[in-house]
């Protein structure tokens, strides 16, 4: 489990100083675990071995409640099921549903692996069976790859590129300005996604 943590640190390290950059809650460590002892323990290893690198480490069990400002501030949350479940699904209600694309690793403690069934769902991942092996899927029975004919409706893909500008702000003021014009021009008037970087 610490090394998946390393490993995940590993990659938010400035190169210059050779310290952890930006970690504050960038890329979450979730670490789960049927037990409220277990879940601090690991918090109190976790913390006192990782604060000096400036990780901030919290727990999350039936005794403490979290505001979303810390959660978000968390680089590692440890937690039992329930009280993942119960803190997300609050978090959720309250448009704090960015929380789910800033976790990195999730660690599970005491896992039961013979009644666990694992469903992984993404319309853009690439390597699919690169994790369909990594879940331990049995390929090919495991596996289920759908296409774009098995859309109900069919997908247009319109990719535009605009010249850069001094700053970030100005870029993205530019880009909100041609977005209306390009949802006008190649919606239909149907529902529209707009992915954006």
């Amino acid at each position: 489990m610490e090394l998946g943590i390393l490993r995940l640190l590993s990659k938010q390290l400035d190169p210059v100083t050779g310290k952890l950059s930006n970690t504050n809650g960038a890329a979450k460590v979730v670490y789960l675990a049927p037990l409220r002892a277990l879940v601090q323990e690991k918090y109190k290893d976790w913390q006192s071995r990782y604060s000096a690198l400036g990780v901030n480490c919290v727990e999350l069990t039936g005794d403490s409640d979290m505001e979303l400002h810390v959660l978000d501030a968390a680089d590692i949350i440890c937690t039992t099921p329930e009280k993942f479940d119960s803190a997300t699904r609050k978090l959720n209600e309250g448009g704090g549903a960015r929380f789910f694309g800033e976790i990195g690793l999730v660690l599970i403690d005491e896992l039961p692996i013979a009644s666990v069934r694992f469903l992984a769902v993404s319309a853009t991942i690439p390597n699919i069976a690169d994790i369909a092996v990594w879940l331990g899927a049995p390929i090919p029975e495991g596996l289920r790859v759908y296409g774009e004919e098995m859309r109900p409706c069919k997908l247009t893909t319109v990719v535009r590129s605009y010249a850069d500008s001094k700053n970030d702000f100005l870029f993205e003021g530019r880009l909100n300005q041609h977005v209306a014009p390009l949802i006008m021009e190649f919606s239909s008037q149907k529902p529209t996604l707009v992915f954006c970087a």
